[in-house]
């Protein structure tokens, strides 16, 4: 795929970076304070076929928080469930873990 002006990108270069703009986006939107866009942007990300764990794990912290702004705290516990973020984190580098685990605890204080 063409990408100028730098170097032609790979299929799963270009994957990244539309995931990546999805998780950015997302996080854009709800220090907007528009959980809803953000929502969307998040569920879009987990929509596609070639996610990484660490993208994944964060649309599903950006879910749940657009969700909790929106009152809608039983859908946002789904999104933090213990098991389903520690499988998408696990083979994640320590460093990267601790960062989603404060994000996820903080999340559930609310």
């Amino acid at each position: 795929i063409q990408a100028p002006p730098g170097p032609p990108i790979n299929w799963i270069q270009r994957c990244e970076i539309k995931n990546s703009t999805f998780v950015l986006q997302s996080y854009v939107l709800l220090n907007l304070q528009d959980p809803l866009a953000a929502l969307m942007s998040a569920n879009e990300l987990l929509m596609q076929p070639d996610v990484s764990s660490s993208h994944k794990a964060w649309a599903h912290i950006y879910a749940a928080e657009a969700l909790i702004n929106l009152d809608r705290i039983t859908d946002a516990v789904e999104h933090l469930h213990p098991p389903m973020i520690h499988d998408l984190v696990s083979v994640l580098p320590y460093q990267m873990r601790d960062m989603i685990a404060v994000s996820v605890w903080a999340k559930a204080a609310v």
